[in-house]
């Protein structure tokens, strides 16, 4: 008869998870350093991009939602889809130029531009063996606009009389309801809001999310009515 394994000491087990709660304590305070000098070094860029307006802050919006572009189009890569990204990148690029310098939309051709090719592209893609060039050209196209059409409203926004206080105004509200969101989140998230979706977004991060967006409406209102 083989012999018994032995038993681990009854301590083992929660040792382990001790270890377990310090790493991923570590982890997240790791990250939340992250998040702080990533701030640090950008937001005097982003400040000074804004105030100046022009060339400098469309070639930033641009920098930053074209690698959302290529982020997004990855994001469906990992799912075994084939989105063309270069085509995704190449549209948003497009579309936020275009609201810079209208002569790179003669005529509104420009948006039956960013549907053929990107629709000649999935052809030519399934005919070379692609399992779903349909869905991947509706992730390409839907990429194009959600990011290239709705990030030209940053432009239009600083184009407008103040518009660099608005665009500030509209940053800020988005920076405080993302760290809303992530400290009330990581202090106390249990309930998971869409895990399928967002595996680690919780009810108690989106009511954060709210809270922060508050604080940060009730400030601008002081300011406003300042005489």
């Amino acid at each position: 008869m083989d012999p018994a394994p032995a038993a681990e000491p009854a301590g083992v087990p929660k040792a382990q998870a001790a270890e377990a709660s310090r790493a991923a304590a570590q982890d997240r305070h790791a990250e939340l350093l992250d998040r702080v000098a990533i701030t640090v070094v950008l937001a005097p860029l982003f400040v000074l991009a804004v105030h100046t307006g022009g060339l400098l802050f469309l070639a930033l919006i641009s920098l930053l939602l074209g690698l959302a572009a290529w982020e997004f189009g990855k994001l469906f890569v990992a799912r075994q889809h084939r989105p063309a990204r270069v085509l995704l990148v190449a549209g948003v690029l497009l579309l936020l130029g275009s609201a810079q310098y209208p002569a790179l939309n003669p005529s509104g051709l420009l948006l039956a531009l960013l549907i053929l090719v990107p629709l000649t592209w999935h052809l030519v893609d399934f005919e070379r063996g692609a399992p779903s060039a349909g869905t991947d050209f509706t992730i390409t196209v839907g990429g194009l606009f959600y990011l290239g059409w709705l990030g030209r409203y940053f432009i239009a926004l600083r184009a407008l009389p103040d518009g660099a206080w608005w665009v500030l105004a509209a940053l800020t509200s988005m920076w405080l309801a993302d760290t809303g969101a992530y400290v009330f989140g990581r202090l106390f998230g249990r309930r998971l809001l869409a895990p399928r979706l967002s595996p680690n977004k919780t009810w108690e991060g989106y009511f954060g999310s709210h809270a922060g967006l508050r604080r940060d409406a009730l400030a601008q209102a002081n300011v406003n009515t300042k005489p």
